[in-house]
């Protein structure tokens, strides 16, 4: 059995869509990322903020349970 290779024919095209996935992904990953920076900027905001009203400060996590609790109560 004789294997005969040939250049592919399109090369560039291949070459091509690795790079967009490739870039496809590095995009997500600082998108991710900005994000999570957004959210702990916002947090530390929040949080010097109550301590300048002097008012308690609830983080996200307890924030949300306070909400569900308050939704939970009959009326």
């Amino acid at each position: 059995m004789i294997a005969i290779f040939s250049p592919a024919e399109n090369s560039l095209a291949v070459d091509r869509r690795r790079l967009w996935q490739f870039t496809t992904a590095i995009f997500v990953a600082i998108g991710y990322q900005w994000g999570v920076l957004v959210r702990i900027a916002s947090s530390k905001i929040e949080r010097r903020f109550s301590i300048f009203a002097d008012v308690p400060y609830h983080d996200r996590l307890s924030r949300q349970q306070w909400e569900q609790l308050w939704r939970a109560e009959p009326q």
